[in-house]
């Protein structure tokens, strides 16, 4: 049973960060795709896929810390090189899944990556007390689907 609990705590774990992965990326202009190659993601694009991840970590791990401890730690992480790492992880993940990144034929968008992150920014600097529910945390699936999930574990 343990097992089965672990397999799925690590699927909810890293659904959070998946899907930080997959909206901070489209929305500077990159998509992930079955696809024969990845494109290279600028060092900048790269650094703020990280910073997302990261910050949807904290939120899910610590949904009861304030919104600035969740910012510097995000902060905090990209800065030790651990955000990158994860975040080279989970591309080699999907990697080895065919997921691959794909940048739109525009390239990056390099103002909205800004105006994103001056939306973080201040955010952080809004003096909110607690963090509510992040909006990516929201669409994963509730802990309701746990019965479910165990049945496909043990069909395989």
């Amino acid at each position: 049973m343990a097992d089965r609990v672990s397999r799925y705590l690590q699927a909810r774990y890293f659904a959070v960060q998946l899907t930080a992965l997959e909206e901070a990326a489209a929305g500077i202009g990159c998509l992930f795709a079955l696809q024969a190659h990845a494109d290279d993601l600028p060092e900048d694009a790269r650094e703020h896929l990280a910073f997302a991840v990261a910050l949807a970590r904290e939120r899910y791990l610590a949904p009861n810390s304030t919104v600035q401890a969740c910012h510097a730690y995000a902060s905090d992480r990209v800065a030790d090189g651990y955000a990158d790492a994860l975040l080279r992880d989970m591309l080699a993940a999907l990697e080895a899944l065919g997921v691959r990144p794909q940048v739109q034929p525009h390239g990056i968008d390099h103002r909205a990556m800004q105006q994103r992150q001056r939306a973080w920014k201040a955010e952080a600097a809004s003096g909110m007390d607690a963090m509510s529910l992040s909006p990516v945390q929201e669409r994963i699936e509730r802990p309701e689907d746990f019965p479910a999930f165990l049945e496909d574990v043990q069909k395989g």
